[in-house]
């Protein structure tokens, strides 16, 4: 996990050429300290106090060797992600159909392209953007050999990604596992320890600077007066 400026993130997964992480966003970032009554004779206890409101919410970042795409992030908010996995799961379900992959007369995998293109979904998602998912062949590894997946348009047919069938499988896995309610709680509990133990480590630094600049005076005292005798 990474903490900067108050956003925290956690990676759920790569799958395929994209990877999921699961942000909180603080919509009021701002943390304070106050010396609180003491506890059983701690004389250093604080009370933390915080008035931020934390949003959570995924991200999907496509990550592929066709280099870097400025369009190729979308985020899927709270209250969108139900409309995400619904889809994730008709298009898992239709792989079980016999109209869509097939063999051909060469013994080779090949799909319909006119089906595909029928059971195509797009999901409309925050600030204009969308995503499309669409079943294909998916070449993994620079290899010949074809792989039943879904290539996945983010916000324009010039950004996709793909993901074999087992790649998807385990998206919605994992997906399924992830409480917004509770990473969102623990992450801002991680958010305020690390800010606690800051302030604290800053405290010690001005104690110490505080220490040193006594001794300065000290000595310079001590000093002035071995140079009077």
């Amino acid at each position: 996990m990474d903490v900067q400026q108050g956003r925290s993130r956690r990676r759920i997964g790569r799958f395929g050429e994209f990877i999921f992480e699961f942000v909180i966003l603080p919509t009021n970032d701002k943390f304070s300290s106050k010396p609180g009554p003491s506890l059983e004779g701690l004389s250093h206890t604080r009370i933390m106090e915080s008035n931020s409101t934390h949003v959570g919410f995924v991200t999907m970042t496509l990550y592929s060797n066709r280099g870097f795409d400025k369009y190729g992030r979308v985020t899927i908010p709270n209250r969108l992600i139900h409309r995400f996995m619904k889809v994730f799961k008709v298009m898992e379900k239709a792989f079980d159909r016999d109209d869509i992959f097939f063999t051909d007369d060469e013994g080779k995998l090949a799909i319909d392209t006119t089906v595909a293109n029928q059971l195509a979904i797009t999901i409309p998602l925050v600030d204009s953007k969308q995503l499309k998912i669409k079943h294909e062949l998916i070449y993994a590894d620079d290899s010949d050999k074809p792989y039943e997946g879904v290539i996945i348009y983010l916000n324009r047919h010039a950004t996709y990604g793909y993901m074999t069938y087992d790649e998807l499988c385990a998206c919605i896995y994992n997906m399924d596992k992830v409480d917004y309610f509770v990473y969102t709680e623990l992450m801002v509990m991680e958010q305020l320890e690390r800010t606690l133990l800051r302030e604290r480590s800053n405290e010690s630094i001005s104690q110490m600077m505080d220490l040193g600049s006594r001794i300065d005076k000290i000595q310079a005292i001590n000093e002035s007066g071995e140079n009077k005798e």
